[in-house]
């Protein structure tokens, strides 16, 4: 039920649902005047987190040799359900979950799992932590990866806040206080495809 609850949050239980992220690729392009052709930077929307957990690229590159996030999205849900199951059998090595705010952190950034409710994943200016991954760095210079999950995170409510933090609390009672509609009533979309 928690993991149904989990799914509908972050895909409404949808196996094929993505989101996109912004990326820079170089495209030749000819000037009709001249003839020549010259290597343009353009900005594009590719796929990015997908399926039932949102899984990111490096993620399902991580579970299985060859896997992509587009594969994903072609698979059922019923078939997805067995990479959800590799990756929480991968995240849940040494880690201690109590609730479902714990195992939602294990989808969301399971380096907080364990850690004080303090803990703080995203702040809204420069931030304090490890820098973006290169090819994020390249499109938002200078935007470290607190501060950069708060502006994509802002569901959590502090990161609307100019210098405002998100913490694991703000993330956990948003799951468990805001989200939670209890055991799901909605019927498990997958029901058909366990025959």
């Amino acid at each position: 039920a928690d993991l149904l609850q989990i799914m509908a949050f972050e895909s409404g239980t949808d196996p094929a649902k993505f989101n996109t992220v912004k990326d820079v690729i170089k495209v030749p392009v000819t000037d009709p005047a001249t003839g020549k052709t010259k290597i343009v930077e353009k900005t594009v929307r590719k796929q990015f987190a997908t399926g039932l957990i949102q899984f990111v690229p490096d993620t399902a590159k991580g579970l299985e040799r060859g896997l992509t996030v587009q594969k994903l999205a072609k698979m059922t849900g019923y078939q997805q359900l067995d990479y959800v199951e590799k990756y929480f059998k991968k995240k849940l090595k040494g880690k201690t979950v109590k609730d479902l705010g714990d195992i939602y952190l294990l989808v969301l950034y399971p380096k907080a799992v364990n850690l004080p409710d303090s803990y703080i994943i995203g702040q809204t200016r420069s931030g304090r932590d490890q820098n973006l991954k290169p090819e994020l760095q390249k499109l938002y210079p200078g935007r470290t990866f607190s501060r950069h999950f708060a502006i994509l995170n802002k569901v959590f409510g502090k990161a609307n806040i100019p210098g405002g933090v998100v913490t694991r609390k703000d993330v956990t009672d948003f799951i468990m206080k805001k989200w939670n509609k209890g055991k799901p009533k909605f019927k498990d979309p997958y029901k058909n495809e366990y025959k």
